[in-house]
């Protein structure tokens, strides 16, 4: 079971785009708990039973993913993970996101790989993921390492062994 709803905007204060919620349960519970704030009660009603499936689904399979739209325009996904002591929705970030660039979104250290492009004048996008990644315990190289304190603009960064290489152009 899966069900997308219209996507719910997270403010800036909690995360600007979806990076800051890589590697930060607080961050990401932040952004379930104002997407259920800003949803309406029938709604809210399904997410509650998508959590319920969601304990229950380790024997059933069940999954229900909401979509969040950031301010950089980054549109993540939550998973709803369960319920808390507190009877509160708890959720992950969906192994399913993509960033505003097209890349892949890593919710763990196994979830990175591969090459991951970005491509645009003020090297947010790549300075967020760089972050990210370092959250999740991957060590970062930067070329040239000059760039990373000014207009870094576009890059590619590509993982290979214990590392992931930054080339900025």
């Amino acid at each position: 079971l899966a069900y997308y709803p219209d996507p719910v905007d997270i403010p800036s204060s909690i995360s600007p785009d979806v990076y800051g919620l890589v590697g930060r349960d607080y961050a990401v519970n932040a952004a379930g708990s104002h997407y259920l704030n800003n949803i309406g009660a029938t709604q809210l009603a399904f997410d509650y039973l998508g959590a319920l499936g969601a304990v229950i689904g380790k024997v059933v399979g069940a999954e229900v993913s909401v979509p969040v739209r950031f301010s950089d325009g980054s549109i993540g996904k939550l998973d709803i993970s369960g319920i808390d002591q507190n009877g509160k929705i708890t959720f992950r970030l969906s192994s399913a996101t993509i960033d505003k660039n097209g890349n892949h979104v890593p919710t763990t250290k196994e979830d990175v790989s591969g090459e991951y492009i970005f491509n645009e004048p003020n090297g947010n996008s790549i300075r967020d993921f760089m972050s990210a990644i370092d959250r999740l315990g991957i060590h970062v190289t930067t070329s040239p390492a000059s760039n990373i304190g000014g207009n870094i603009g576009s890059g590619v960064c590509s993982y290979r062994g214990n590392t992931m290489t930054c080339v900025f152009k």
